[in-house]
């Protein structure tokens, strides 16, 4: 029964990616060349990817909100982006959102909500500059 309840939720969140309620944004990152990106002089090498019209939910930290976030480092202003767990973050250098003509820098993607052994989000908080 667990289980189908997690595949429900997993399925509403990624239908709410397709609805009125969600941004699109483009995530630009760096990603690693060979072993690590390490080449064979020691210098790191890495080239540019990105993922285009990701629909995601936004999210902006107010004074409201701050307390549900223990779990960062976040203040007032802090933009934190959800995207679905499908898009792969993994090993990725550089991440950066753009969104409404604007680009943020992100810390390293944060699994979000847990679902039995997977999760239902990643989250993309905006780093402090």
């Amino acid at each position: 029964m667990f289980s189908t309840i997690r595949k429900q939720i997993a399925r509403d969140f990624k239908r709410m990616l397709k609805s009125d309620l969600a941004q699109t944004i483009s995530i630009i990152f760096e990603t690693p060349v060979g072993d690590k990106g390490l080449s064979v002089w020691g210098e790191h090498k890495t080239f540019e990817k990105s993922y285009e019209n990701i629909g995601c939910i936004v999210d902006v930290v107010d004074n409201l909100n701050i307390e549900r976030y223990r779990w960062a480092n976040v203040k007032i202003g802090t933009v934190i982006f959800y995207i679905s767990n499908d898009v792969d973050l993994d090993d990725k250098l550089n991440i950066t959102v753009e969104w409404n003509g604007k680009r943020y820098r992100v810390e390293t993607p944060i699994n979000h909500q847990p679902l039995g052994d997977a999760f239902m989000a990643k989250m993309l908080v905006q780093r402090s500059t």
